[in-house]
Protein backbone atom coordinates (compact mmCIF):
# COMPACT_ATOMS: atom_id res chain seq x y z
CA UNK A 1 0.00 0.00 0.00
CA UNK A 2 1.10 3.51 -0.30
CA UNK A 3 1.57 3.96 3.35
CA UNK A 4 3.85 1.12 3.65
CA UNK A 5 5.89 2.80 0.86
CA UNK A 6 5.98 6.21 2.48
CA UNK A 7 6.40 4.49 6.24
CA UNK A 8 9.44 6.94 7.32
CA UNK A 9 10.43 4.30 10.48
CA UNK A 10 13.68 2.00 9.36
CA UNK A 11 14.76 -1.23 10.61
CA UNK A 12 17.48 -0.24 13.51
CA UNK A 13 20.34 -1.77 11.29
CA UNK A 14 19.21 1.49 8.62
CA UNK A 15 19.16 4.24 11.06
CA UNK A 16 21.57 6.85 11.20
CA UNK A 17 24.15 7.23 14.26
CA UNK A 18 23.52 11.23 12.77
CA UNK A 19 21.34 13.39 14.72
CA UNK A 20 19.33 15.50 12.75
CA UNK A 21 19.40 18.18 15.52
CA UNK A 22 23.67 17.94 15.22
CA UNK A 23 24.04 20.71 12.78
CA UNK A 24 28.00 20.41 12.08
CA UNK A 25 27.68 16.22 12.28
CA UNK A 26 24.87 16.59 9.57
CA UNK A 27 26.61 18.55 7.62
CA UNK A 28 29.95 16.78 7.86
CA UNK A 29 28.40 13.70 6.74
CA UNK A 30 26.18 15.27 3.83
CA UNK A 31 29.40 16.88 2.52
CA UNK A 32 31.06 13.25 2.69
CA UNK A 33 28.84 11.72 1.13
CA UNK A 34 29.05 14.73 -1.90
CA UNK A 35 32.16 14.10 -2.24
CA UNK A 36 31.87 10.61 -2.41
CA UNK A 37 29.78 11.04 -5.49
CA UNK A 38 31.05 14.25 -6.98
CA UNK A 39 34.45 15.34 -8.80
CA UNK A 40 34.93 18.13 -8.21
CA UNK A 41 32.23 19.31 -6.27
CA UNK A 42 30.33 18.92 -9.15
CA UNK A 43 27.78 15.85 -9.04
CA UNK A 44 26.84 14.76 -12.50
CA UNK A 45 23.10 12.91 -13.30
CA UNK A 46 24.79 9.47 -13.18
CA UNK A 47 26.47 10.02 -9.85
CA UNK A 48 22.84 11.32 -8.24
CA UNK A 49 21.05 7.89 -9.95
CA UNK A 50 23.69 6.00 -8.59
CA UNK A 51 23.55 7.52 -5.34
CA UNK A 52 19.64 7.05 -5.30
CA UNK A 53 19.83 2.93 -6.45
CA UNK A 54 23.18 3.08 -3.76
CA UNK A 55 20.33 4.38 -0.68
CA UNK A 56 17.70 2.80 -2.18
CA UNK A 57 15.72 5.73 -3.01
CA UNK A 58 15.48 4.24 -6.26
CA UNK A 59 12.29 1.69 -6.33
CA UNK A 60 11.61 0.12 -9.99
CA UNK A 61 7.90 0.90 -9.48
CA UNK A 62 7.32 3.43 -6.89
CA UNK A 63 10.28 5.59 -7.47
CA UNK A 64 12.11 5.08 -11.10
CA UNK A 65 14.67 6.56 -12.78
CA UNK A 66 12.72 8.90 -14.74
CA UNK A 67 12.10 10.33 -11.52
CA UNK A 68 15.35 10.50 -10.30
CA UNK A 69 16.63 12.39 -13.46
CA UNK A 70 13.97 14.63 -13.52
CA UNK A 71 14.88 15.53 -9.53
CA UNK A 72 18.47 16.34 -10.69
CA UNK A 73 17.13 18.56 -13.56
CA UNK A 74 14.30 20.16 -11.09
CA UNK A 75 17.26 21.12 -9.09
CA UNK A 76 20.01 22.23 -11.53
CA UNK A 77 20.83 25.73 -12.25
CA UNK A 78 22.26 26.10 -15.57
CA UNK A 79 24.47 23.53 -15.81
CA UNK A 80 24.45 19.73 -15.81
CA UNK A 81 26.06 18.74 -13.00
CA UNK A 82 24.74 19.65 -8.97
CA UNK A 83 26.61 21.88 -6.70
CA UNK A 84 26.48 20.76 -2.92
CA UNK A 85 23.83 23.66 -2.52
CA UNK A 86 21.80 22.28 -5.41
CA UNK A 87 22.19 18.62 -4.17
CA UNK A 88 20.93 19.91 -1.12
CA UNK A 89 17.67 21.67 -2.39
CA UNK A 90 17.43 17.83 -4.73
CA UNK A 91 17.68 16.19 -1.51
CA UNK A 92 14.70 18.26 -0.34
CA UNK A 93 12.74 17.47 -3.72
CA UNK A 94 13.71 13.66 -3.86
CA UNK A 95 11.97 13.85 -0.12
CA UNK A 96 8.91 15.21 -1.49
CA UNK A 97 8.60 13.02 -4.14
CA UNK A 98 9.86 9.79 -2.58
CA UNK A 99 7.43 10.24 0.61
CA UNK A 100 4.68 12.51 -1.50
CA UNK A 101 1.97 12.05 1.63
CA UNK A 102 4.09 13.01 4.41
CA UNK A 103 4.75 16.85 5.06
CA UNK A 104 7.78 17.83 3.48
CA UNK A 105 9.97 18.35 5.90
CA UNK A 106 8.73 15.10 7.43
CA UNK A 107 9.78 13.75 3.62
CA UNK A 108 13.26 15.12 4.14
CA UNK A 109 13.66 13.86 7.43
CA UNK A 110 12.42 10.62 6.61
CA UNK A 111 14.99 10.47 3.27
CA UNK A 112 17.85 11.53 5.59
CA UNK A 113 17.58 9.04 8.34
CA UNK A 114 16.30 6.30 6.26
CA UNK A 115 18.13 6.38 3.02
CA UNK A 116 21.04 9.12 3.29
CA UNK A 117 22.88 8.96 6.15
CA UNK A 118 23.11 5.65 6.83
CA UNK A 119 25.99 5.48 3.67
CA UNK A 120 27.39 8.21 5.53
CA UNK A 121 28.12 5.95 8.55
CA UNK A 122 29.09 3.44 6.05
CA UNK A 123 31.81 5.24 4.43
CA UNK A 124 33.52 6.42 7.64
Amino acid sequence: SQRDRDSVAAPPSQQSAVALDDEQGLDKALKRIFASYSNFGRMEIQHFVKLCIDTRVAHRTDFPRAQIERTFQDACSTENFLTFDEWCDALLLLGHRRFPTIHQSDALRALLTTCILPLADQRR
